[in-house]
């Protein structure tokens, strides 16, 4: 198990044999042989520095995505270790765990996101409607807790149906990558894209 920091010194995550995961153990994406680091859904995300460091060239030319892997079995998260001394700004570079490793609030997640030809509508009051078809709506209720997404339907007993979370592995605005945390299956991490602002967040 290696561990990883952001350069300016804080603890990121760690890596175990090629996989990289968050410091709360969800999965990242993965290493390869050439120290290339690739995000969950393919895309390339920079390079291991120095053993412990993740960087990319502000100027590059990104490789060619790769086939997503299917998920490891989640790593149990070590105790964190102590904060490294901030690192010197190394010009043409940037740290891409920064923007990968950013949470949506509550707030930022209100509004209709797509997947496909599915839409999903998050409220500010609480509740969801999910478009599965122009003759199929689910609606029930959406909660964030910290890295997970929960979207529970209404019962026709009026109770909410228990099922496993959503973990969020990338946001950044107008997208958030996730995986579906089926209780026995390993799932591959798919796409929202916002499509519009629900006029209850403002």
């Amino acid at each position: 198990m290696k561990s990883i920091y952001f350069w300016q010194g804080r603890y990121a995550g760690f890596i175990v044999n090629e996989w990289l995961f968050a410091a709360d153990g969800r999965y990242l994406g993965w290493v390869d042989s050439r120290q290339q680091v690739w995000k969950a859904d393919g895309y390339f995300l920079g390079e291991i520095v120095e053993q412990h460091y993740v960087l990319r060239r502000s100027n590059g030319v990104a490789p060619v995505r790769q086939t997503p892997r299917v998920p490891p079995v989640p790593a149990e998260p070590p105790s964190p270790p102590a904060a490294r001394t901030n690192r010197l700004p190394r010009p043409g570079w940037i740290d891409p765990l920064e923007d990968l490793l950013r949470l949506p609030n509550q707030e930022e997640l209100i509004g209709i996101w797509q997947q496909d030809h599915q839409q999903v509508e998050l409220n500010a009051d609480g509740e969801f409607v999910w478009t599965v078809s122009p003759t199929q709506n689910i609606t029930g209720r959406w909660e964030l807790r910290g890295p997970l997404l929960f979207l529970r339907r209404w019962q026709s007993e009026g109770a909410l149906e228990a099922v496993p979370g959503y973990r969020i592995i990338e946001f950044n605005g107008d997208e958030v990558l996730l995986r579906w945390l089926a209780p026995d299956q390993r799932t591959l991490p798919f796409w929202l894209r916002r499509v519009g602002r629900n006029s209850d967040a403002f």
